[in-house]
């Protein structure tokens, strides 16, 4: 009796309901095997290699359009889930099929794009986590860490630096929180330090914080100050006031030796520093306020 389950009549070949998907596909079997893999996916659209393999037998039936739409599809649900090469693996089979498509290789591009800033990611919170013992930065949480990440990584110097550069620069940097009202530097000070803003707002006055102190600009997350006192050994050209709870993370003299010992590009990352020149437009808007007539 098993012997008669398992083969036809007792003597013939499988029956049809004992093939599998694979089978099918081996035995060119193709319009059989789609069908098969569309009832299944049915059930588990997320079935990522099922839905490949629909792709392909897509393909060999000459359903092209089909086929890209099915790897675009995989694509998108590996990118959700991180893994950028195998959604640009699955894109770039979908390239082939339609390689006129402008808006696959848009894709790729930013699947790219967000593949370098993981790496940028990891690398930059694995630099902060390798901070000085004792550190602000070495008491917070993975999650903390995170958000740091989270709060830098669209501003242009995250975006500028690439990832081993980043991490790096993170092995340098400490942790540093003020109440709103505090002086993170004065005018004319000596302070080696630079500070990359993560979060809160900084207000840069001509003077003291008193009632003749009069406002230059603002600065928020991602803005660097301090290229001056620190790069070039000039005064601050501005006083810095925390007007709501600002934290910032400093690089100061002893970091920066850190950072670009055995730095591979060490000019890279001074340009970076330098990049948005914040310091040098506050010296100049103090010089216009305070002598106008040099204009």
């Amino acid at each position: 009796m098993a012997f008669k389950k398992i083969f036809k009549g007792g003597g013939g070949g499988p029956r049809e309901a004992e093939y599998s998907i694979e089978d099918l596909i081996v035995l060119e079997r193709y319009e059989e095997a789609e069908q098969r893999l569309q009832e299944k996916l049915k059930k588990t659209p997320r079935d990522l290699y099922s839905q490949l393999r629909l792709a392909e037998v897509c393909v060999v039936r000459g359903h092209g359009l089909k086929a890209v739409d099915i790897y675009t599809y995989v694509a998108d649900c590996y990118s959700e889930d991180g893994f950028y090469d195998k959604a640009i693996a699955a894109l770039a089979k979908a390239q082939k099929l339609a390689p006129l498509d402008e808006g696959l290789q848009k894709r790729v591009v930013r699947l790219q794009a967000l593949k370098q800033l993981e790496h940028s990611r990891s690398f930059f919170i694995e630099g902060l986590a390798g901070t000085v013992e004792g550190s602000a930065l070495e008491r917070l949480s993975p999650v903390e860490l995170q958000m740091v990440w989270k709060k830098l990584a669209p501003t242009a110097l995250v975006q500028r630096l690439p990832p081993e550069q980043l991490r790096k620069f993170a092995s340098g940097l400490e942790l540093r929180s003020y109440e709103a009202g505090r002086t993170l530097a004065v005018r004319g000070g000596t302070d080696r330090v630079l500070f990359l803003v993560v979060s809160g707002l900084v207000e840069a006055v001509t003077g003291g914080d008193g009632p003749r102190a009069e406002s230059l600009r603002s600065f928020t997350t991602g803005d660097l100050l301090g290229d001056w006192p620190l790069l070039e050994q000039r005064p601050w050209p501005a006083t810095l006031i925390a007007r709501e709870p600002v934290t910032v993370l400093a690089l100061t003299r002893p970091g920066l030796e850190k950072v670009l010992l055995g730095n591979p590009d060490p000019r890279g990352l001074l340009d970076a520093l330098r990049g948005q020149r914040n310091d040098q437009e506050l010296a100049l808007m103090v010089r216009r306020l305070e002598r106008p007539n040099e204009e």
